[in-house]
């Protein structure tokens, strides 16, 4: 709790009160109080914490880990978060990073506008960590990618995420059809919390997941998946218009306008669930609640469409037309 409301001072001495009573601290105690420390901003308390961690019984675990990654992401130190996710790798046992560490990690190379230690994530995640990237993280390469005018490759991940979801809606399509496909002979176990109508871990669970089997949060994680892709035809866009390639610029704004109207048509995505932190703009989720997190929906679907009414106007100015400004009387 103390952590929580950033009373750093307080969370330290509850710890140290673990010591006057003769007691040794749990590994729960010290994740508490490397979490205050992170919150309070901290950075150096929370690395001293994290080593006594370390030199005790008590090892630390993904959540500990990914606690002290986004410290240092905060911190924008990006080599020690690098080195962190490397040192979790070859410990004893060795832990890989999930979703929620990659996203934290991509969350600070945005903050640093670090595209290589981006590409380094999305490379680990394909092999060693074995994690199957979300929308969070690629629009997050997506921005970096356009940030760094890296037109061939953005043009590259967004043409891919436009055939996944494509792919995707058949399949849903397909399986709730009047002769579903069967199961993939090689299928593993089906997955009883998405048989139940809700799996937190989406695309990373190691279960079957039956398409047919409509999900609780279905309409809210379409609308999500709908505004990243938006989100990165707009950052594809704003490349091609800087880099001159304007019919490459135009065609993505028209499907990122296409999209946002698909996603406002529908209405969905103001309740939506997920793993906590796992909306695509970096801020729904984590300790914010439902109506927290709603808010910010609707707030960066405005902004996408504030972003695509920008681009419009730009690129009408290099047609020749001139953009309709806003005149004070």
């Amino acid at each position: 709790e103390h952590g929580r409301l950033k009373q750093l001072d307080r969370a330290v001495g509850a710890f140290e009160q673990i010591f006057a009573e003769g007691l040794h601290p749990t590994g729960y105690a010290y994740s508490t109080l490397l979490n205050a420390h992170v919150l309070a901003g901290d950075l150096a308390g929370g690395a001293r914490v994290f080593e006594a961690m370390m030199a005790s019984k008590c090892r630390p675990n993904l959540v500990v880990y990914t606690t002290m990654l986004k410290g240092f992401c905060a911190a924008g130190d990006m080599t020690a978060a690098v080195h962190l996710l490397r040192r979790m790798a070859h410990g004893s046992p060795p832990l890989m990073a999930d979703i929620r560490a990659l996203n934290t990690f991509l969350r600070g190379c945005v903050r640093c506008g670090d595209a290589v230690a981006a590409r380094w994530a999305f490379e680990m995640a394909g092999s060693a960590w074995r994690v199957v990237p979300d929308g969070v993280a690629h629009v997050a390469l997506a921005r970096l990618l356009s940030q760094s005018l890296a037109l061939k490759e953005l043009r590259a991940h967004v043409e891919a995420r436009r055939e996944e979801r494509e792919e995707r809606l058949k399949a849903v399509a397909a399986a709730r059809s009047a002769s579903p496909p069967p199961p993939p002979p090689d299928a593993p176990l089906a997955c009883s919390f998405w048989a139940a109508g809700r799996c937190e871990r989406g695309a990373n669970c190691r279960f079957y997941h039956d398409l047919s089997v409509v999900q609780l949060d279905e309409a809210a994680e379409e609308a999500d998946a709908t505004d990243a892709q938006a989100a990165m035809e707009l950052h594809l866009s704003h490349a091609g218009a800087l880099l001159g390639k304007d019919a490459l610029a135009r065609d993505a704004l028209r499907q990122a306008r296409r999209l946002l109207a698909e996603s406002s048509a529908r209405g969905g995505g103001e309740a939506g669930g997920g793993e906590a932190g796992s909306g695509w703009a970096g801020g729904c989720g984590g300790e914010w609640g439902g109506e927290e997190r709603a808010e910010a929906k609707v707030f960066r679907r405005a902004e996408l469409q504030r972003e695509a009414q920008r681009l419009s106007r730009s690129l009408g100015a290099v047609a020749g037309q001139q953009p309709v400004l806003a005149v004070r009387p």
